[in-house]
């Protein structure tokens, strides 16, 4: 036909639309799908590889809300998208109606399933940072695998109308995928809008906006609780040492310490001085052994303990006299140093959410991006007695069918961890492919 190919209607005959395509089109078309396809394909393919064999990942129980939205992208790039470019080589539908319905009914509870497993991972990161404490409750691996078997029985359910007569499933020449004729029926279009946009979107924006007011807030008080602690006596602990009651002159100090010697704990802000003065004893000193190993020496010294010396931030100083039981006061300081390990811990745990947080809005920023304008375009079917060109068609689609290939970009770029395994895995595919 001159180079060019007619897309005709679809086989039950709803969109009477016919489309005239140009070998070229067909050819970027197919090249730009084939491009999608690879990289949709091979990507979310390494985030299964990544999340299943690695322990790190796999011990997450978010990272399997990720397995299930890359699981929707997967079957968009293996279901999906061969049957596209089957079409558009072709120069339309050929395999009949019941394929049609089949492929379009699969399109759609994908699609849903990206929607609702977002919002999903939305109220997952609301609780791991706003209501920490029922986070194991709610987000065990039992409660996480119940979150996502809900997931894709709504999708399921939200998608199988068409199949009883609201709405219907049918070629669409000017996309070239047979999926749900939206002008078919205005009321499932309106419901699909709600329940599909409104209520996941509704629930996303609370729980990032709450999670960021909480992310704020929590920065506010650590920084004022800095400031309270630079006054504070509690980062320096020295402890100096005198001469025994039995006393002797300067001239019988046989054990006197030549330098002063630091313990650092697991803390850096804390350490324990033992400082040199004049009397000869043979006291060994050793600090009490704590859970996790806090001071890793003991010194054999000639002096007794007399003052508790502690300094403050300004260079201030305070010192308290007698001879109190040295255990007490290394105890004290130890269960402060392992105190403060264990919330420096807590604090990195938290900050490793909030990344993946981040990286989730990113997620859902560009799923926006990718499928706004195909949402636009489907008002424009209902509503415009205009039909929508077919450029404006296919670009939308495109770039719909593009988001599946940005969730494991994202990841590698945002997320140290999967970033990390990434490139372990392609390190040992292509050392592998070399040696052969």
């Amino acid at each position: 036909m001159n180079g060019s190919d007619v897309l005709g209607s679809p086989p039950n005959g709803t969109d009477q639309t016919v489309f005239t395509i140009s070998t070229a089109e067909k050819v970027v078309e197919i090249s730009l799908l084939a491009v999608v396809f690879f990289f949709a394909f091979c990507g979310n393919l390494l985030v299964w590889v990544s999340v299943l064999w690695k322990p790190s990942l796999r011990k997450e129980t978010a990272n399997y809300l990720i397995l299930s939205l890359s699981a929707a992208d997967m079957t968009v790039a293996a279901f999906n998208l061969p049957f596209t470019v089957s079409a558009v080589a072709r120069g339309g539908w050929v395999l009949g109606d019941g394929v049609c319905t089949f492929l379009g009914f699969t399109n759609m509870i994908t699609f849903v399933a990206s929607v609702m497993n977002l919002a999903a991972i939305g109220v997952n990161r609301f609780c791991i940072i706003v209501h920490y404490s029922k986070y194991p409750t709610y987000f065990d691996r039992r409660g996480t695998a119940l979150t996502i078997i809900g997931v894709w029985v709504l999708s399921i359910l939200l998608a199988a109308p068409p199949l009883i007569g609201w709405a219907e499933y049918s070629y669409l020449p000017g996309q070239s995928i047979c999926f749900c004729n939206w002008p078919s029926s205005v009321s499932y279009t309106f419901f699909m809008v709600v329940m599909c946009f409104g209520g996941p979107s509704s629930s996303m924006a609370f729980c990032y906006t709450t999670i960021i007011t909480a992310v704020r807030e929590s920065r506010r008080g650590v920084r004022q609780g800095n400031e309270q602690a630079s006054c504070q006596a509690t980062p320096v602990r020295s402890a100096f040492l005198r001469p025994q009651a039995s006393g002797s002159n300067s001239e019988n100090t046989q054990g006197r310490l030549k330098s002063l010697t630091s313990i650092k704990s697991h803390s850096e802000d804390e350490i324990v001085h033992l400082t040199e003065t004049p009397k000869p004893s043979s006291n060994l000193l050793t600090v009490p052994r704590m859970p996790r190993p806090v001071f890793k020496q003991a010194f054999q010294t000639n002096n007794t303990v007399d003052n508790i010396t502690t300094i403050c931030n300004d260079g201030s100083s305070s010192t308290s006299h007698g001879n109190p039981p040295y255990s007490a006061q290394a105890a004290e300081s130890s269960a402060s140093i392992l105190r403060r390990h264990q919330e420096a811990k807590k604090k990195k745990d938290r900050e490793d959410d909030i990344k993946l947080t981040k990286s989730f809005v990113v997620v859902i920023v560009v799923f926006t991006i990718c499928w706004l304008p195909f949402c636009v375009t489907m008002f424009w079917s209902v509503f415009s007695p205009t039909p929508v060109p077919r450029l404006v068609d296919m670009a939308t689609l495109m770039l719909g069918y593009s988001n599946s290939c940005w969730n494991p970009i994202i990841y590698g770029v945002m997320n140290n961890k999967f970033r990390a395994v990434f490139k372990e895995i392609l390190r040992k595919i292509f050392r592998c492919n070399w040696t052969r």
